[in-house]
């Protein structure tokens, strides 16, 4: 496992740690524990979100001033990462089944080393990591065959989260 740099602040279910209070394999050990929750990362005027269940993750990128981004695959349907029906065109607030919501990202080791990847930066990946022996297992879930993983194509783009109409506050 790499070292995460030690400037991030981690929130993890409403509860907070630095890594001079946790360090990063304390915080993989912990998330491991939960079927589902929030784990989230800030250094500086960077925030780095991490939603997740047991089977699927959100990852979110934001920085203060700019939009808040999220992953996009173009070798996947639109539709499959459509997340409009899940925001209210109004006034922006989060709607739906929240599992559904997260069926249209990531699964949830692919989401893991995604956050981890944004915390070692620098900058956005254009890559889903593949995975390595560095990477924890979570709980439920089989590494599966790593020379498969490797032959499919994981690029990926960082596009914007739908958002309210400049007339309403979100």
């Amino acid at each position: 496992m790499r070292e995460v740099p030690a400037c991030w602040r981690f929130h993890f279910d409403g509860d907070t740690a630095t890594l001079r209070d946790l360090d990063w394999p304390e915080v993989v050990r912990a998330f491991r524990d939960f079927a589902r929750g929030d784990l989230s990362a800030e250094a500086g005027d960077e925030h780095v979100s991490f939603q997740f269940n047991a089977e699927h993750a959100a990852v979110l990128y934001m920085r203060s001033g700019a939009a808040v981004l999220r992953p996009y695959f173009p070798d996947r349907s639109a539709e499959s990462q459509d997340l409009s029906p899940f925001f209210c065109d109004c006034c922006g607030v989060q709607l739906g089944d929240p599992d559904e919501y997260l069926s249209r990202f990531l699964d949830r080791q692919d989401g893991f080393r995604l956050f981890e990847a944004l915390l070692h930066g620098p900058g956005l990946p254009d890559r889903l990591p593949i995975p390595h022996d560095g990477h924890p297992r979570l709980p439920g879930f089989d590494e599966g065959d790593a020379e498969d993983e490797r032959s499919i194509e994981r690029s990926l783009e960082w596009r914007p989260m739908p958002k309210a109409d400049d007339g309403h506050a979100l």
